[in-house]
């Protein structure tokens, strides 16, 4: 009697464990969503790559990248509802890594995350009283001085002028290069600044009439990637002088390429992006995480470009390029 109760016993354990197996289904992937907009549109690739292979080396996570056309407060609100209703379900939360933008206000999409605990990453720029979960960053007052640097290294003839092309005034990003760009070049007595020309409508304009007034400046910086817009190569097309910028857009590299350009300083996005949904998985897993040090930029030459195009967009760049 007993041998068939055991025998009875272990046929009902074996029943249950084949049901078990037949009716489980593989745990649903952790899902981040990385959101950019339409400014980083160009460089999709490269962050489709960098979120992918953050995912693969964590051994898990659906990499959903979108992108937001019109660049408002709203319309980031609408494309996150939108992720959410699509990818979110009663068993998983979404995650979200999105590249903040210096012109569109984020505090409220900030708030509503933490309140309905979608974990959260920002990447590219900051926001005063970040409330997101981490911040993946570059150091801009770095990306100010290796600017002042690289046209100091270029030679040592004493007045030498330079005109420097920034951002709108009051832009944090763009403020803090200039302060470090203008204190570097600042005890250099070979480069005076001749004029600091703000990007804008008439920006274009008042650099063609500086260059007819003064047609031996010795070097234009761009503190951001504008330099390489049609409407200031039309007007560089007879400039003579060096090109120093801050920049890794499509139209930049392919500059630097062509020998248009005498060296760009460069935020690594792949590292940025990277960084971001490693650390947005993490917190998925109810992990507790904390923003990295900001990420150093890199100087890119002509002679070095070889050495960083192989690298560019596939894995993490170095301080320094041979």
């Amino acid at each position: 009697m007993y041998y068939k109760y055991v025998s009875l016993l272990l046929g009902v354990m074996a029943i249950s464990l084949f049901s078990g197996c037949k009716s489980s289904k593989p745990a649903e992937p952790l899902k981040v969503a990385v959101v950019i907009g339409s400014e980083l549109s160009g460089q999709a690739n490269i962050i489709n790559r960098a979120a992918q292979s953050a995912a693969r080396d964590e051994g898990e996570g659906k990499i959903i990248i979108s992108t937001v056309k019109n660049p408002t407060e709203a319309a980031y609100k609408k494309n996150i509802d939108k992720l959410i209703k699509a990818y979110e379900d009663k068993t998983s939360l979404i995650g979200f890594v999105i590249a903040g933008r210096q012109d569109v206000p984020m505090k409220e999409i900030i708030r509503t995350s933490v309140v309905t605990g979608h974990p959260l990453v920002l990447f590219g720029y900051d926001y005063p009283d970040n409330k997101s979960d981490a911040y993946v960053g570059v150091k801009q007052r770095l990306a100010g001085d290796l600017l002042a640097e690289q046209v100091a290294k270029s030679g040592s003839t004493p007045g030498k002028m330079v005109v420097v092309l920034t951002g709108p005034e009051g832009t944090a990003i763009y403020e803090k290069r200039l302060r470090a760009l203008k204190t570097k070049l600042h005890t250099n007595v070979d480069l005076r600044i001749l004029k600091i020309i703000r990007n804008g409508a008439e920006s274009a304009g008042a650099l063609k009439k500086l260059l007819t007034q003064t047609p031996n400046i010795y070097a234009i910086l761009s503190t951001g990637p504008w330099i390489f817009d049609k409407q200031y190569q039309d007007v560089l097309k007879s400039y003579k002088g060096k090109i120093y910028a801050i920049g890794n857009t499509p139209e930049a590299l392919q500059a630097l390429k062509n020998g248009k350009v005498n060296a760009l300083i460069v935020e690594d996005i792949f590292t940025q992006v990277y960084e971001s949904v490693r650390l947005c998985i993490s917190r998925l897993r109810n992990q507790i995480i904390t923003s990295p040090e900001p990420l150093a930029p890199v100087v890119v030459t002509g002679k070095s470009f070889p050495e960083f195009e192989k690298r560019w967009g596939k894995k993490s760049l170095s301080e320094k390029l041979n």
